[in-house]
């Protein structure tokens, strides 16, 4: 079973503390607008005459016409965040299975951050394809959702169904459902990376009924077991920052505290990440995807195939 590789697969092995540090330095390169963000949140303008003086209930109209003013320059900055986790992720996430995958197979890797980062360029192209396929996953799944949801809920205001069902139970449902979603499509484009990395493939379209085989054949460790270690990840971080909002430190050593705290979100979430990573490959490598893993990547060959189609048209 993928138990095994998966429990197994915390461990480090060579390349593993560069591989954490490196995504720890991303991380926190990532949260320093946000860390801007709510330096300014603390502020106070949330008691600002715009908001604090509108009238209510607010029409569109006087919603958009209020927008400049809520949202300062500072918006921005909290989206930057976002944008270079993304582009760091578009790099690291490759770069550190390339490693990982040579320290399985016995393979020394010199310079394990060098590594890390002259195999992610190598491999933006693909993970920007990977990422374009899951966003394109994700928005026909919840349409697909709130189709069904949409027709159920018409068929329960018909058939008279109570407003608990309708207003609480359905909503509940449909969250549910578009977690699934999400869950699938994350699982499904964390084991398409793997297979591109682990079997040097360029080819996304190959790859991904590859990584559904392996969603498949062992849905613990490919599917539950990454759901299952975001979720503790994130249940730990908030339980942290909940004690710290109940908590506040305050005297001498409250700065001290604040980074200790703010080292260790970090620490964990690396961690987590590194621990993913490798129990993917772990799982990719089982037996049984042997089959899968020597298929050869068949491009299509557009190009070739239509000038081939051009210069026969034009013998004729």
């Amino acid at each position: 079973m993928s138990g095994r590789p998966v429990l197994g697969a915390w461990r480090p092995v060579r390349g593993s503390r560069a591989v954490m540090l490196l995504q720890a330095a991303a991380l926190v390169v990532a949260s320093l607008p946000a860390t801007g963000v709510f330096a300014v949140l603390a502020g106070g303008p949330a008691r600002a005459p715009v908001l604090v003086e509108a009238a209510r209930p607010l029409s569109w109209a006087a919603l958009l016409r209020m927008l400049p003013g809520v949202l300062p320059a500072w918006a921005g900055l909290a989206l930057s965040g976002v944008g270079v986790m993304f582009l760091a992720t578009l790099v690291l996430r490759p770069g550190a299975l390339a490693v990982l995958a040579a320290a399985e197979r016995g393979t020394p890797v010199p310079r394990p951050a060098r590594a890390v980062l002259a195999e992610g360029v190598r491999w933006i192209g693909p993970m920007l394809r990977v990422a374009l396929v899951t966003a394109l996953l994700i928005a026909l799944g919840a349409a697909l959702v709130g189709r069904a949801f949409g027709a159920l809920s018409l068929h329960g205001a018909r058939a008279g169904w109570s407003d608990l069902r309708l207003d609480v139970v359905l909503p509940l449902l449909r969250l549910a459902a578009l977690g699934v979603v999400v869950a699938l499509a994350g699982a499904l484009a964390a084991m398409t990376r793997v297979v591109l990395v682990a079997d040097r493939r360029r080819l996304v379209r190959s790859a991904l009924p590859i990584a559904a085989r392996v969603l498949r054949g062992a849905p613990g460790g490919a599917l539950v077991f990454p759901v299952v270690l975001h979720g503790v990840v994130a249940g730990l971080g908030l339980v942290v920052l909940g004690w710290w909002r109940q908590h506040p430190p305050a005297g001498a050593g409250a700065a001290a505290l604040r980074v200790v705290l703010l080292a260790l979100l970090v620490a964990l979430q690396a961690f987590g990440w590194h621990w993913m990573l490798r129990a993917g490959l772990r799982v990719y490598a089982l037996p049984r995807f042997e089959p899968l893993r020597v298929r050869l990547d068949r491009p299509w060959n557009l190009r070739r195939r239509a000038l081939a189609a051009l210069r026969r048209r034009r013998a004729r």
